[in-house]
């Protein structure tokens, strides 16, 4: 068993996530934009794999907030379920079912958390850390995610198959193949979802100590050759949509005519003509508001 070594674990920093590569050239070539594989230093992956207690699976369990069993019917369709305790995870697991163990809490990895958060300037509560403790032949089929993600892979083999999303890039929710997207996905859908990985992939396979970043929306099916426990490190998104909106939400709220309730929405109602009425004045101060703004007014120092 591989001893607990917090000291190794506090230096451990984004830079060695992604060495050789440098930070800057990894948000300038690599971040929202194509795939990175970098090789963790062994006393990193060895620290990481004690923390975690890997070498003991129902301790490795007992550190995740929420756990969720992952399984394939006979139909081939995928499902999921919440595993109410370590004990049942480890019965699931020891059954084949492949395990998913969210918001990962020891105190170390906790600490991580925020300096990762600070390192690059990314809000802590859109950073996650979860594990994924998978079987022998267990597999995920084809499917995309709205996360930034790394993946370090502390224990056993898998193999990726990735391949760029140009159907449907910088998506806000996740997809799988065999599922429909919902309205808001086919707003901006460039073509026809694909049924499979595209032949033009490219296959990674991750060994322990290997990591491996996909950007959000990237295409990605796994199957693991062995069992597999991996540390995935989740960095959410916050379109430039949202960053902006919320701000001129908090901007405009300040005005009460701006909090009055929206009755244009109340279709044939008695209300709606004076309704429209009112939105036509909104919308003039809106855009003199916003032909006014500069980029020191949006972003906080």
């Amino acid at each position: 068993m591989v001893k607990r070594d917090p000291s190794t674990l506090s230096a451990l920093d984004f830079k060695a996530l992604i060495s050789p590569t440098s930070p800057a050239k990894f948000f300038k070539t690599h971040w929202g934009r194509r795939h990175l594989t970098a090789k963790l230093a062994p006393r990193f992956r060895a620290a990481l794999a004690a923390e975690l207690c890997i070498d003991d699976i129902e301790k490795l369990f007992s550190h995740s907030k929420k756990t969720m069993a992952w399984f394939e019917s006979l139909e081939g369709d995928y499902h999921s379920m919440d595993v109410p305790s370590a004990r049942n995870a480890l019965d699931l697991y020891m059954a084949g079912m492949t395990l998913y163990l969210a918001d990962m809490a020891t105190p170390l990895i906790m600490e991580w958390h925020q300096r990762l958060a600070a390192e690059i300037g990314h809000s802590g509560q859109r950073i996650t850390f979860s594990v994924f403790a998978a079987r022998r032949s267990g597999r995920t089929r084809c499917h995309y995610d709205n996360l930034e993600n790394f993946t370090i892979q502390l224990r056993g083999s898998k193999t990726w198959k990735l391949a760029p999303n140009r159907f449907l890039p910088v998506p806000l929710h996740n997809w799988v193949t065999g599922m429909p997207p919902n309205s808001e996905q086919l707003r901006y859908a460039r073509g026809t979802l694909p049924k499979t990985i595209p032949s033009m992939h490219k296959k990674v396979v991750l060994e322990p100590g290997d990591v491996l970043y996909i950007p959000r929306g990237y295409l990605h099916e796994v199957d693991a050759s062995e069992d597999s426990i991996s540390l995935f490190v989740a960095f959410q998104c916050h379109p430039w949509a949202s960053f902006v909106t919320d701000r001129l939400f908090a901007h405009f709220v300040q005005d009460e005519r701006w909090r009055e309730n929206a009755v244009a929405e109340w279709k044939g109602s008695y209300q709606q003509d004076g309704a429209q009425a009112r939105l036509a004045i909104l919308l003039k101060q809106f855009k003199e508001v916003v032909a006014k703004l500069k980029v020191s007014d949006l972003i906080d120092d």
